[in-house]
């Protein structure tokens, strides 16, 4: 939720050179439980794993789920790599590593991260978490700070 933040809190958007490509978004907790299985086992040795989530959602179907959980309108708006490129480096982050971000985000518009499959589940034993879940685990996140 890093990169949306900003946008999201400033003018309630979700701001990415995303196009409507579709995105398997996979929790970080997901990760972190392959990557202990893969680290504390060894039936699953000299093997490769692309991990997804459980489903691939466009950026418009992320912001209603988002608008859902926090009760407040957040929207997408896709934004130029340009664009996404000063946010970056307005943020602070070196130059290359903006232009690696943005060169990512490219691929993310081509529809390179979409694909869904099982590998979660195959290693784990469990089904990856929903973004649906992880938006509603985080909405404080995505809510506008109490009033003093």
């Amino acid at each position: 939720h890093t990169f949306w933040l900003h946008g999201i809190n400033t003018q309630g958007k979700i701001l990415l050179p995303a196009g409507k490509a579709k995105v398997s978004l996979i929790d970080a907790r997901d990760i972190a439980d392959v990557v202990l299985r893969l680290l504390t086992s060894h039936d699953l040795d000299n093997q490769a794993f692309d991990i997804t989530g459980p489903e691939a959602l466009d950026h418009d179907e992320v912001a209603a789920i988002l608008s859902r959980v926090t009760g407040k309108t957040i929207g997408y708006q896709e934004i130029t790599p340009e664009q996404m490129n000063q946010a970056l480096l307005g943020a602070g982050l070196p130059a290359d590593y903006a232009a690696f971000l943005v060169a990512i985000l490219g691929f993310l518009a081509q529809g390179y991260a979409a694909p869904v499959n099982d590998e979660v589940q195959r290693v784990t034993g469990h089904a990856p978490r929903r973004f649906e879940q992880y938006a509603q685990e985080n909405s404080a996140v995505w809510k506008p700070p109490a009033q003093a």
